[in-house]
């Protein structure tokens, strides 16, 4: 999958798991239901998935691709 920042014309590939992440955004999510729901689906630490999952929100905001609120 590919997504395009419009606003400053770059280009981000998500793959597998990014991509995942990415299309359960479509809609407002709190950050623990969005670990717990792919903790549901990936057979990892949750923990690990917090984590991992924060650094990939945060990359996402500072590339300017998603809001936080």
């Amino acid at each position: 999958m590919v997504v395009l920042n419009a606003k400053e014309g770059k280009y981000y590939s998500l793959v597998l798991s990014g991509r995942d992440l990415w299309e359960r955004l479509a809609e407002p999510v709190q950050v623990s239901a969005l670990c717990a729901d792919l903790a549901a689906v990936y057979a990892a630490d949750p923990q690990d998935i917090e984590r991992e999952t924060l650094e990939f929100l945060a990359y996402l905001h500072s590339a300017g691709l998603i809001r936080v609120c």
